[in-house]
């Protein structure tokens, strides 16, 4: 059952809007955006490809693979990424970029992962 505009208790202190989540004391700065939103872009290979300004996504459902930013596009700025789907989701740097020394990363059902770039590649923190 979905529940538009509610914040799980994990993310409690934030607003959802749109399916936007909202820092209180920042209403017009989004922090993030639902994957359902990116996931309608290419609903037909169910893939997600994050932007330069997203800090959380939630992968509800599928077994997307996740693209993620350029390295040199955001560093030393975090990006969340939780997911909730019953699917394997494959997180993928772009370019020869790597994860923690890996070409790719894989999260299951409420797996969370934290990553940051040091401008050459993305780090698990």
């Amino acid at each position: 059952m979905d529940y538009p505009n509610r914040v799980p208790a994990a993310l409690s202190g934030l607003t959802v809007v749109n399916n936007r989540l909202y820092y209180p004391s920042a209403i017009g700065t989004p922090i993030g955006v639902a994957t359902e939103q990116l996931a309608t872009s290419n609903p037909e290979a169910g893939n997600v490809t994050i932007s330069e300004g997203q800090d959380l996504v939630i992968i509800r459902s599928g077994s997307p693979t996740v693209t993620l930013p350029v390295v040199t596009a955001r560093p030393y700025k975090p990006i969340t990424i939780k997911s909730i789907s019953s699917g394997t989701v494959t997180l993928d740097p772009p370019d020869s970029a790597t994860i923690d020394g890996e070409s790719s990363v894989s999260l299951l059902q409420y797996d969370s992962i934290t990553l940051i770039s040091d401008g050459s590649n993305w780090l698990i923190l």
